[in-house]
């Protein structure tokens, strides 16, 4: 009976320990204070955006039907739409700290609309990625980092992220911000 009450007093706590990390977002402000937290990030990164974007919030499965399309069906988590209006949209239910990075990935595609809009999409995701994949790290998140890495699972998409890591290993950010500004395509 003991070990019951042991086991079961560690589990109490575990759960406790979970729900506190992170809050889960609901509503439209706790999805504005996930782009306020991405925005800091990037920030970090050198990627400033000035403007407003409308930001969605909405039950996973109606951001899957609703999505452009770009990515294969469970890959898609959240998106930036570009215009009417200019809109992220994150699914509802999710904690912040699995969000925020996903927040920093459609703000790089908002950034990218004003910065470097001939990108072609292994460049744009790329660029995407490897933002979010240092907005996980940046975290202390690296059990997040994996899938940003990952891109969409394009092979192409994989060299870009790995460029811009080997980039950004060398010379900094920066340097992978200049990269993307003048990379319209990427070259193997």
């Amino acid at each position: 009976m003991k070990y019951f009450a042991l086991i079961f007093f560690v589990l109490l706590i575990s759960l406790s320990a979970v729900q506190a990390q992170s809050p889960i977002v609901n509503t439209e402000a706790d999805g504005k204070a996930c782009v306020v937290e991405a925005k800091k990030v990037l920030s970090w990164l050198g990627i400033k955006i000035d403007r407003d974007i409308y930001i969605r919030v909405e039950p996973l499965e109606y951001l899957q039907t609703h999505s452009s399309g770009e990515r294969s069906g469970d890959r898609t988590f959240a998106f930036y739409q570009a215009h009417s209006p200019e809109a992220i949209w994150i699914p509802k239910g999710y904690s912040k700290d699995i969000l925020i990075p996903s927040c920093v990935h459609e703000l790089v595609h908002a950034w990218q609309t004003t910065n470097c809009p001939l990108q072609d999409r292994a460049v744009s995701e790329g660029l995407a990625c490897w933002a979010e994949m240092r907005a996980c790290l940046f975290m202390k998140r690296p059990d997040l980092a994996g899938r940003a890495m990952n891109g969409s699972g394009d092979p192409i998409e994989r060299k870009v992220i790995q460029r811009m890591m080997e980039i950004d290993k060398k010379d900094g950010p920066e340097a992978v911000l200049n990269y993307a500004k003048k990379t319209v395509k990427f070259q193997n």
